[in-house]
């Protein structure tokens, strides 16, 4: 279970350094109870959020609001534009 763990931990570094995994295999012992009892168990990392996610998020969930409201426009688009045309035309 460390390795998933740390796993979870380097998918929320910001910096090499912050990174813990070093391996690059591992045994896994039991391997049916990994797969099948533990999987029924979501692995979650909590606790408090520290004040530079915190800046950073603040910061960049506009950023990400706007690029989700451009998808959905270009995609309407194109899927208006698609309608409107004949599949003879699209060939």
């Amino acid at each position: 279970m460390l390795l998933v763990f740390d796993y979870l931990r380097d998918n929320m570094a910001h910096s090499i350094e912050d990174m813990v995994q070093r391996v690059q295999l591992c045994h896994v012992d039991e391997v049916d109870s990994v797969l099948i009892d533990d999987a029924r168990t979501p692995l979650i990392i909590s606790g408090p959020v520290p004040e530079g996610d915190r800046h950073e998020f603040t910061e960049l969930k506009p950023k990400v609001a706007q690029l989700v409201q451009n998808q959905r426009q270009y995609i309407n688009t194109v899927l208006a534009e698609a309608k409107n045309t004949s599949p003879k035309a699209m060939l």
